[in-house]
């Protein structure tokens, strides 16, 4: 799968088995969740980006689980990860000591993956181990203080706090988004069908508010939270 695109987006919920690579992706911010990799050499390629956040990612046999650009990629976060039975897990092109290839990595499990970061034909910066590595918080990059940088890092830091109600089995809490697919055409409702104009210039709040009084009469909700509620 490639994606070379030159804004945010994001991709989720996706089974990519075999093939040399499973992603090959590039692009200025980006977020990717619930993906497992199976099978591929190189589960993911990355050769640019500002800004990555892989959360709830499975690779399982792969060679390598990241392999990264490290002068053009600005920063990547892992969360929430399970690898299995790849060798090397998160692997740069080359050593940094700046705020590029910044890595933060976040409640990551591997199992049988002898390196968890590492450099091409270089050293091991994170070793692993033949059996179970937990990696609760581990970070390489600048240390700020205010605007201020402190230094560089390569190590674990203090567990990052989260509170249980944004939790779902030790995981940060995550839905799909809907498809819909139970529903009938005539189900769906075009807001432009009921006066909205959707422009970027026009206040829809009315006419949003006119289609959701039809189909939802009995929800007494302020606009703003249909909105989110139906967005």
């Amino acid at each position: 799968m490639l994606n070379r695109s030159f804004s945010g987006g994001f991709m989720g919920d996706l089974i990519i088995n075999g093939g040399n690579v499973g992603l090959d992706v590039g692009n200025q911010q980006f977020t990717v969740r619930n993906v497992t990799i199976n099978g591929s050499n190189t589960a993911v390629k990355m050769a640019w980006n500002w800004g990555w956040n892989f959360q709830g990612i499975t690779i399982n046999n792969a060679q390598v689980g990241f392999e990264v650009t490290t002068d053009s990629v600005g920063g990547i976060a892992i969360i929430d990860a399970v690898v299995r039975d790849t060798p090397v897990f998160y692997r740069s092109s080359n050593v940094t000591t700046e705020l590029r290839s910044s890595i933060v990595l976040n409640n990551v499990r591997v199992t049988n993956v002898s390196t968890i970061v590492g450099i091409v034909g270089g050293e091991t910066v994170l070793p692993g181990s033949t059996g179970h590595t937990y990696v609760d918080t581990w970070v390489q990059g600048n240390v700020y203080a205010g605007h201020d940088s402190s230094g560089y890092t390569q190590d674990y830091i203090a567990p990052i706090s989260k509170d249980w109600s944004l939790l779902e089995n030790g995981r940060i809490l995550s839905r799909g988004r809907p498809m819909y697919a139970d529903y009938d055409i005539t189900q769906i409702v075009s807001v432009k069908d009921h006066g909205a104009k959707g422009d970027g210039h026009a206040d829809d709040t009315a006419a949003l508010q006119r289609v959701l009084d039809r189909v939802c009469p009995d929800l007494s909700l302020s606009p703003f939270r249909y909105l989110t509620r139906f967005r």
